[in-house]
């Protein structure tokens, strides 16, 4: 984590789970947004924190059932006091799939970039967590209109939450994909 440009940190957070320092693994307000979604049949984003991520990807199953949330709570309340935040962004960041045969994020700026962390513009830190969700329906190469939309939605929460400047947010929007 260490290694990771603050910017890049700026995207996943935004992308993924821009409360992530405040809550203790479980963010109670992003699940009821989640429910309240499924219920009128809009889609209100996950209910998933990057904790919650960590445990599902490590420890259970992909069963949507509401079992496996609860255990998925319950352990993500264990992780989070036996690991610190930046331990637990770490493991994330350096073993989530990205698509395309990478795991990580190193992997995935090479992959999609080829280029190194510290060498991506806004644009392509934004882009970087966009297949995380649904590497197929969001794949930059493969499905470029929906990797774009959702990156600019990503830029959008960079700005929302002060990770960068609305002119920079705006110019980062208007760059090309560039994979």
């Amino acid at each position: 984590l260490s290694e990771t440009p603050p910017l890049v940190v700026a995207a996943l957070l935004s992308a993924e789970d821009k409360a992530f320092y405040q809550h203790e693994g479980i963010d109670f307000s992003a699940i009821g947004r989640a429910v309240i979604g499924k219920v009128s049949g809009r889609s209100a984003g996950g209910g998933s924190t990057i904790t919650q991520q960590v445990v599902k990807q490590n420890f259970l199953s992909d069963d949507y059932t509401i079992k496996r949330k609860i255990c998925e709570a319950v352990i993500a309340a264990e992780v989070e006091r036996r690991y610190t935040k930046d331990q637990i962004l770490e493991f994330w960041a350096n073993s989530v799939f990205f698509g395309s045969n990478a795991y990580g994020i190193q992997a995935a700026s090479r992959e999609y970039f080829g280029k190194d962390l510290d060498e991506l513009t806004i644009a392509e830190a934004a882009l970087l967590p966009v297949p995380i969700r649904n590497p197929t329906f969001y794949h930059p190469r493969f499905n470029p209109d929906n990797a774009m939309a959702a990156r600019n939605r990503t830029i959008d929460r960079m700005v929302a939450n002060g990770y960068i400047l609305p002119a920079d947010g705006a110019a980062a929007k208007a760059e090309p994909l560039g994979v």
